[in-house]
């Protein structure tokens, strides 16, 4: 393997990288050769990025040879194999040292205008060069940052030496190598073009990143074209006070066979109340037999439990054991509403409320090993024995993720085999039909959940990808249980926007993702499939500002200029209107609602101080949606309970969502 250059090893090491094993990460290049490397990475995560300043102690007289290396904290490390032998004196060390620490001062103002770097405690670094040969830079560089208590030290690098990269490891580092080899030789052998970095290109790229957005032009044509968008929108706005204001949005929506209600938040009261509403009008008048959400199967199997057959004292006491981050997505105070409203209605108490995500990967194993011990002990005993194939990765399925670089077969063999096993059972007497259902499903998560972790070695796209199919098979697995019992195989969704909106009218798809809505309508024929999207203009969330962090309400500010929700604000100052929603026919999907303009999502990680980067998806909004609810002003969920899991790793994209 030969790279071309810099650039291009950042964009394959990029290209391996994703934001859902590297979170809330910070990217740290070391100058000069590093800094060209790290630019495609940190555009991939949405990352912040800077240099760390370190310079090599090099030999007086072999300066290729590194004595060791300093940082600009003033941390040194030594080469342990060379500083054993006494033979440089201490004054000449303590000459390169201060000559290599004047050199560093001077880098300081040069790429950072002297600013010292933010503090890394608890982040994710990202530590980034173009090669690994003795590692005395990075070895260096590892040490600085432990002493600033980093929640987790990656060493990402196109080449890596072998040895340096055990020696790596051995500091409490992580690395990602492309390749990692015992024949390194040179790191510029393993580069078509090797020329030197120089200052100039070093800044251009720092510069790129710190940049503010463009200004916006404020002409008087795209003040005509701001000014037809909001009129229109005012014209189409429909009230959303009371519950008849939703006539028109039901009779939208109430023969098709789903319906998906969506969010742009995690944390938002109104979304789910309004989701809330329609879904109770659905349900008692309209045939639809169940409600599946963007959650963990095992957790909303318990909720489902207690609302159709009342196990349990209350659906609070059941939220209370959910133990997955983020606990307040489903572990809160509207959804304890709805629950209580599902089981206390006669003519709803038989429907469904189901989870359609994939991460609960030991969650499932021990709901299968749970059912399976009660039926069949002896299957029981073989199965626990295939699923102990994920027992030295102690719960956490990061870690086995990660294991799949060195062993790449993993567990898919064995997970196979208990599904396969699971279906068998099937064929025996005596099965209590929901029961089995759950061990079924469980048993498809095991084996989708180790195939999403896989993914996740390949990048953003795939897991996503892999992500989202399971929800569409979820979904069909529910309609098809449906209609095989006599009840009508009509279904509601609520879900993330990412999820609902038709990913085919955003940039989703020219980057190679799909997702649930867009898979429906394929699936199912557009007429069969109600999308709806929600959105704000401001108000109150809550979200964390780091995946595993402690929930916080945090400020939503308003929206930025040109995008729908600017739109939507201004068209609901025209109508004297606080919320309302839109229909979009044929004609609206033709008119000027089918144009390219941003539009806000914001996941369970929200970073509100730098919405500009990553918060905004180009959307079509008339192609994404069929209908579109907005709520100018919006206020924070009421979470039950606060419950943290430091050190874990998003499991969603993008932004957590």
């Amino acid at each position: 393997m030969q790279f071309k250059n810099r650039d291009d090893a950042g964009r394959l090491l990029a290209q391996q990288m994703s934001m859902s094993l590297f979170p809330d990460a910070y990217v740290l290049a070391l100058p000069r050769g590093g800094v060209p490397v790290a630019a495609p990475i940190a555009r991939k995560l949405k990352a912040p990025f800077d240099v760390l300043l370190v310079r090599k102690l090099g030999h007086p007289q072999q300066p290729e040879y590194a004595l060791g290396a300093l940082v600009e904290d003033g941390t040194l490390w030594m080469n342990p194999s060379f500083s054993e032998t006494g033979r440089v004196s201490e004054k000449t060390l303590e000459h390169l040292r201060k000559t290599e620490g004047e050199r560093i001062a001077s880098q300081k103002q040069v790429f950072r205008e002297g600013r010292e770097l933010p503090n890394l405690k608890d982040k994710t670094v990202i530590l980034v060069d173009d090669g690994i040969a003795t590692g005395a830079t990075v070895m260096a560089a590892v040490k600085s940052l432990k002493k600033q208590d980093c929640g987790r030290i990656v060493v990402a690098v196109p080449i890596c030496a072998a040895d340096s990269t055990d020696a790596i490891r051995k500091e409490g580092a992580e690395v990602f190598a492309l390749v990692e080899t015992d024949q390194l030789q040179a790191v510029g052998l393993w580069y078509q073009d090797f020329s030197q970095v120089e200052n100039e290109t070093v800044l251009r790229i720092l510069t790129d990143f710190r940049a503010p957005p463009p200004a916006e032009v404020n002409s008087s044509a795209s003040l005509k074209k701001s000014s037809k968008m909001v009129s229109t929108i005012a014209d189409l706005l429909q009230p959303l006070e009371i519950d008849e204001d939703l006539a028109p949005l039901l009779q939208h929506v109430k023969d098709k066979r789903v319906v998906m209600l969506g969010e742009s938040t995690h944390g938002t009261s109104e979304y789910y109340r309004i989701r809330d509403r329609i879904s109770r009008y659905l349900l008692r008048n309209h045939g639809f037999s169940f409600v599946s959400v963007e959650g963990d199967w095992p957790d909303l199997e318990k909720l489902n439990r207690y609302s159709s057959k009342g196990r349990g004292r209350s659906a609070k006491s059941v939220m209370q054991a959910f133990r997955r981050w983020p606990t307040w997505m489903w572990a809160n105070e509207e959804v304890v509403e709805f629950v209580e409203f599902l089981k206390s209605e006669k003519s709803v108490s038989e429907c469904g409320f189901y989870g359609l995500d994939i991460y609960s990967l030991f969650e499932s194993i021990d709901s299968v090993l749970e059912y399976v011990q009660k039926v069949n002990p002896f299957l029981s005993k073989a199965m626990k024995a295939r699923y102990s194939c994920f027992e030295p990765f102690e719960r956490d399925e990061y870690a086995y993720a990660r294991s799949l670089q060195r062993i790449p077969e993993g567990c898919s063999a064995q997970v196979m085999q208990n599904l396969d096993a699971i279906l068998k059972i099937r064929l025996e007497k005596g099965q209590d039909p929901d029961e089995y259902f759950g061990a079924e499903q469980n048993a498809r998560i095991v084996v989708n959940a180790e195939n999403y972790y896989r993914a996740l070695l390949s990048g953003d796209e795939l897991s996503w990808n892999v992500r989202d199919s399971h929800m569409l098979d979820t979904l069909e697995l529910l309609l098809d249980r449906c209609e095989k019992m006599g009840r009508s195989s009509k279904g509601i969704v609520w879900a993330h926007n990412t999820h609902v909106g038709d990913y085919r009218a955003t940039d989703m798809e020219r980057e190679g993702y799909v997702n649930l809505g867009g898979l429906a309508r394929k699936t199912y024929g557009e007429s069969d499939v109600g999308l709806i999207g929600f959105g704000t203009y401001s108000g109150k969330v809550v979200a964390a500002q780091a995946w595993g962090g402690k929930e916080q309400v945090m400020v939503v500010p308003p929206a930025q200029k040109d995008t729908y929700e600017a739109y939507f604000h201004e068209a609901l100052q025209l109508r004297k209107m606080k919320q309302g929603y839109i229909l979009m026919g044929p004609q609206e999907k033709e008119g000027i609602l089918k144009e390219i303009h941003g539009h806000r999502a914001i996941g369970v990680v929200y970073h509100n101080q730098r919405e500009n980067r990553g918060n905004y998806v180009p959307t079509s909004l008339s192609h994404r949606y069929d209908a579109f609810v907005f709520v100018d002003q919006t206020s924070a969920l009421h979470s039950l309970h606060a419950l943290h899991e430091h050190g874990k790793f998003p499991e969603t994209w993008p932004q957590g969502m």
